[in-house]
């Protein structure tokens, strides 16, 4: 009896290490990761929603200083940066690691869930900058050109013209810029009516190109406050 039970004992622990080392290598990729995180071809790594309909950006193509963060993977929308996963009685916090990146550009909304070392970068460049941003539904009289609040206060941000069509309604009253808009590429205030634009600069920089106001008006040598919201 004692040693139909060892025998017994033996396939059940034995049946359970073949079971759980098949189960391992169905848990991690290539990689190392686990399974659920997945990679681009260019070196995004992401994760998506339960429902697969959204992605998470958790990594970066490695060793690349300038990275464009792309709108869709695979045809789903990367709808944050860095994400929190799990399952029954875990989780885990996933940081978007920004090391060694010094040019970011932007193109769409996506909120900076759980990111690291992103005061690194020294230039940020929005593409179609009012999709970039999330405004109220309410009427939002002025508007600043801001930064996202977790890069650092050195960063020079660049506003480039796409060919989208702006998610918001071109309604303020007042734009402003500051010193740290040292870029801005011709059109990209194309549609704006009755908006006056205002800067601390007193004449135009050398890095705003001709047409950059579209039909605004402009006020130099404004004392304005950086206020993020403003």
């Amino acid at each position: 009896m004692k040693k139909l039970l060892s025998i017994l004992l033996t396939s059940v622990m034995l049946f359970a290490c073949v079971f759980g080392l098949s189960g391992c290598s169905r848990l991690f990729n290539r990689s190392g990761d686990p399974a659920y995180i997945k990679m681009t071809a260019d070196g995004f790594k992401y994760i998506e929603t339960r429902d697969k309909t959204k992605v998470s950006l958790v990594g970066l193509p490695e060793g690349q200083e300038e990275v464009t963060i792309p709108t869709h993977i695979d045809g789903k929308p990367v709808y944050q940066l860095g994400c929190l996963y799990g399952g029954f009685m875990w989780e885990k916090k996933y940081y978007l690691d920004f090391s060694g990146v010094k040019v970011l550009t932007v193109q769409h909304y996506c909120p900076y869930k759980y990111v690291k070392n992103i005061t690194e970068i020294n230039r940020l460049i929005f593409v179609d900058y009012f999709n970039c941003k999330l405004f109220l539904q309410d009427y939002t009289p002025n508007i600043i050109i801001s930064k996202t609040n977790y890069v650092g206060d050195n960063v020079i941000v660049e506003l480039k013209k796409g060919d989208r069509q702006s998610n918001i309604g071109l309604i303020f009253d007042e734009i402003i810029i500051p010193l740290y808009v040292e870029q801005i590429e011709s059109g990209v205030f194309d549609g704006f009516k009755n908006t006056i634009i205002k800067t601390e600069y007193k004449s135009k920089p050398d890095g705003w190109e001709d047409g950059w106001n579209g039909d605004c008006p402009v006020e130099w040598d404004e004392h304005v406050r950086y206020v993020e919201g403003y």
